[in-house]
């Protein structure tokens, strides 16, 4: 009777996952769970499955925080860019416009200026002289 050889690869069930931190600029301390890891940028493997507090801190500049939820075989990147500190917060306001008689919404104009309360009373002021002239 004839035997023959085979070769048999087993390979490890994937139970951890990658985070690799980035941050810019780079070289702020990278806190996992608020316990201090290292800086960035790094790259962490062999993690356990799990959710994980990260917050980004470097001298002179506002600290970063977020989260992020690992699987197993997961790779996650995790990247902010860090703020000079006391840079005042930007906020987004998107305005929209009705078209009377359409009903259908549109995005202003890039070039249109927003409107203070000095603004609309000039408007209006006009407005009111016109009216009356009209008369």
């Amino acid at each position: 009777m004839k035997y023959a050889e085979i070769e048999v690869i087993l390979h490890a069930q994937v139970t951890t996952a990658t985070l690799a931190v980035e941050s810019s600029p780079a070289d702020a301390g990278i806190y996992l769970n608020g316990k201090y890891s290292g800086n960035s940028p790094r790259v962490f493997s062999g993690l356990a499955p799990g959710r994980y507090e990260i917050r980004l801190e470097k001298q002179g500049y506002d600290d970063e925080a977020g989260q992020v939820t690992l699987a197993a075989g997961d790779t996650v990147e995790f990247s902010r860019t860090l703020l000079p500190a006391g840079t005042p917060p930007t906020t987004v306001v998107t305005l929209r416009a009705t078209v009377p008689g359409v009903g259908e919404t549109a995005p202003p104009s890039p070039t249109a200026a927003p409107l203070n309360v000095a603004w609309i009373a000039g408007i209006l002021v006009i407005a009111g002289l016109l009216f009356t002239r009209a008369r």
